[in-house]
């Protein structure tokens, strides 16, 4: 599981950097690209959560496998609160492709609340659930 620190704006089309992993055995994610490589053949298992910052109306983001996109999700919130986007994906990969989140639209993301509380309300995680024989 890879999260960010601090506030961010991002712009469309722009990958989201989870630059703290709190779970990276083998470091297949890369908190400099903000890309997860497949280190084997098989099936994976991806979530993403996504929040705005107050105020914001949209939160968008997509999962993209070696430049296309995978899966998208998009949350419209007009009450002033923060809009949070969740998705979850099952995808055959193999070795050497690489996956990562994508903005979809101009927003203010809240990776965390505001410290000393650890609440995680922006995260992107993967994991394999099936190798390949």
């Amino acid at each position: 599981m890879s999260r960010a620190e601090g506030n961010w704006t991002v712009t469309q089309g722009e990958t989201l950097i989870f630059t703290e992993d709190t779970i990276n055995p083998g470091g297949h994610y890369s908190t400099t690209t903000g890309h997860y490589t497949i280190p084997i053949n098989g099936t994976y298992h991806f979530d993403i959560h996504l929040q705005s910052a107050l105020g914001q109306v949209h939160a968008v983001c997509k999962l993209v496998v070696d430049g296309s996109w995978y899966f998208k999700s998009h949350t419209y919130q007009s009450d002033g609160s923060h809009p949070s986007s969740h998705a979850a994906a099952i995808a055959d990969l193999n070795v050497g492709q690489e996956v990562w989140v994508e903005n979809d639209g101009q927003t203010s993301i809240l990776p965390r609340q505001y410290p000393p509380t650890s609440e995680l309300f922006t995260w992107f995680t993967g994991y394999l659930l099936f190798a390949d024989d």
